[in-house]
C-alpha cells in the first residue's frame, strides 16, 4: 500500500478482490443505505448459490451496483466530492488516477476560484510566472503546463474567455500592441485568461521600464478580472518588477513542479528558486488543448513607446503594484523583511514603495 497521505483507491480495490482486506470493491462508489442493502444482497445470494454474484455474473447485482454508483457519482460531480469521483476512477483495474492526485488538481483550481474549497488563497485572479531552474530547463513541459492550467480555469469557470500569443491553438488571438490587448480585455465583459508563450522572446531584453510598465498593467488585469499565465524560460528572463508580483511555478520535469511566491537567485549560478513553496505537484496531468509543442511558438507583443514615455513623465519613481502579504506579515519590520527577503527588493526600492526612507528601512532590516 501506498503511504496514507498518498493511497490510491485503486490500492484498496486491488487489496479488496485479493482477499487482503474484506470487503465488496463497489461499496466505495454508493451511499451506505445502498452499501448496506447490497451488502445483503451478496450475503444471501452466496448462501443461495455457493458463489458470490461477482464472480456468477450476476445480472441483477449488476444492475443494482450500476444505479445505486449513477446516484453517488451524479452528486460528487455537483457537489465537488473528489473522494467519491476518485475512488470510481481508481476502481477501474488500470487506472493510475490518485487521490493525493485530485486534492491537488482541487487546489490549483482554487487559484481560479472566488471562494476557494480546499485552500485559503484569498485572491481569485491568477498571474504566474512558468519556469525552469532545471538543467537544460528545456523540455520540461512549461507550455503543456500553461495550457493545463486553462483547463483547470474553465473547469470552474465554463464561460472564461482566452487569448493567447499562440496560432496553433482554438483561442482568440492576442493584439501585437499591449494597448490593444487593454482594449480587448477592458471590452470584455466577464472573466477572461491570457496565455503568453515564450514571453522571454519580447520581455528578456526588455529594459527596466518596460518591466514597470509591464507590472502596472497586473494591476489593470486584476481590475478586469482577467488571469495571466507567462511561460517564460528561466524566469531570469522576466524582469524583477513582474517576477515579485506573481505566483512562481518551477517545472522540475514533464510532471513535476513547484508552486509558490517569491524567488530567490541561486549563489553563484543564474537561475531562481521559490522562495515560498505552497504545492509541491507530482502528476501535472496532459492537457486536453490541441497546441503545436515545437519552440518558439508564441509571437511577440510589442509595448507602446509613447505610453511608456508619458508614464515615465507622470511618474518618475514607478512602484509596483500592492503586494499581498501574508497575514503573518503584520509589523514594518516584517513587511520590510519580506520584500527584501522574499521578494528580492533593494531597500531604495522598499523605501518607494511604503513611502519610507532608505534610514528607516536599513534600521528595520538590522533588527
Amino acid at each position: 500500500m501506498s503511504e496514507a497521505e498518498n493511497w490510491s483507491p485503486r490500492d484498496l480495490v486491488e487489496a479488496i478482490r485479493s482477499g487482503d482486506v474484506y470487503g465488496i470493491a463497489e461499496a466505495g462508489m454508493m451511499s451506505y443505505e445502498d452499501a448496506d442493502y447490497i451488502a445483503d444482497y451478496w450475503q444471501t445470494y452466496e448462501q443461495y448459490h455457493g458463489v458470490d454474484p461477482v464472480g456468477d455474473e450476476d445480472e441483477k447485482y449488476a444492475k443494482l451496483v450500476e444505479r445505486a454508483s449513477t446516484r453517488e457519482f451524479n452528486k460528487a460531480v455537483g457537489s465537488g466530492n473528489i473522494s467519491r469521483i476518485a475512488y470510481g476512477v481508481g476502481h477501474q483495474r488500470d487506472g493510475e488516477t490518485d487521490i493525493a492526485d485530485w486534492k491537488q488538481y482541487e487546489k490549483i483550481k482554487d487559484l481560479f476560484r472566488s471562494e476557494p474549497q480546499y485552500t485559503d488563497y484569498t485572491n481569485n485572479i491568477f498571474q504566474a510566472i512558468i519556469f525552469s531552474n532545471q538543467v537544460p530547463p528545456t523540455g520540461r513541459g512549461k507550455t503543456n503546463t500553461g495550457y493545463t492550467l486553462i483547463d483547470m480555469g474553465q473547469s470552474v469557470n465554463p464561460e472564461m474567455k482566452v487569448w493567447t500569443n499562440s496560432k496553433s491553438d482554438p483561442f482568440e488571438d492576442l493584439p501585437e500592441q499591449w494597448s490593444d490587448i487593454k482594449n480587448t480585455i477592458r471590452n470584455h465583459d466577464g472573466e477572461g485568461l491570457i496565455l503568453l508563450d515564450d514571453a522571454s522572446v519580447f520581455l528578456q531584453y526588455a529594459d527596466q521600464t518596460k518591466g514597470v510598465q509591464m507590472s502596472r498593467e497586473l494591476k489593470l488585469l486584476r481590475k478586469n478580472n482577467t488571469h495571466i499565465i507567462i511561460i517564460a524560460h528561466t524566469g531570469m528572463d522576466v524582469p524583477k518588477d513582474i517576477r515579485r508580483q506573481v505566483f512562481m511555478i518551477n517545472k522540475l520535469s514533464e510532471t513535476e513542479a513547484e508552486f509558490g511566491y517569491g524567488i530567490t537567485e541561486m549563489e553563484g549560478q543564474d537561475r531562481l528558486e521559490v522562495s515560498n513553496i505552497q504545492m509541491s505537484i507530482a502528476n501535472i496531468p496532459e492537457t486536453d488543448i490541441n497546441y503545436e509543442s515545437e519552440d518558439d511558438q508564441g509571437y511577440e507583443i510589442y509595448f507602446d513607446d509613447d505610453e511608456t514615455s508619458e508614464n515615465n513623465q507622470s511618474n518618475p519613481t514607478p512602484r509596483s503594484s500592492k503586494i499581498q502579504f501574508p497575514e503573518t506579515v503584520n509589523s514594518k519590520t516584517d513587511k520590510i523583511k519580506y520584500l527584501s527577503e522574499v521578494c528580492g527588493m533593494k531597500n531604495k526600492e522598499i523605501a518607494d514603495y511604503l513611502e519610507e526612507s532608505e534610514q528607516t528601512v536599513s534600521y528595520h532590516l538590522q533588527k
